[in-house]
């Protein structure tokens, strides 16, 4: 989204910072997203980055249920703990395969 590209292949990340510049009602507001690793290795390093977020995006394929089935079992209850006053929008992803 913020690059307006999609990645030819997949390469996983510990932590990635993307910033772009979005208007909304007639407003520019700057939009930071970042990208942490989802793997177990980093579990206890992932939420230091979750102060000071407004919203948290998780994002799941659509195309396989134990992604989807991973939002319910690790990420939802790690953002009740650990930021549960934060709103959050769950996203499919890959709805065009």
């Amino acid at each position: 989204y913020a690059n307006d590209a999609f990645p030819e292949e997949y390469v996983p990340t510990v932590f990635d910072h993307y910033a772009v510049s979005v208007t909304v009602g007639g407003k520019q507001y700057l939009l930071g997203l970042y990208d942490t690793a989802g793997q177990e290795d980093y579990d206890r390093l992932r939420p230091l980055s979750y102060p000071m977020t407004d919203v948290f995006l998780i994002c799941f394929s659509v195309v396989n249920p134990a992604s989807f089935q991973n939002v319910k079992e690790e990420w939802v209850p790690e953002l009740k703990e650990y930021a549960p006053n934060v709103p959050f929008l769950l996203v499919g992803t890959q709805v065009y395969l």
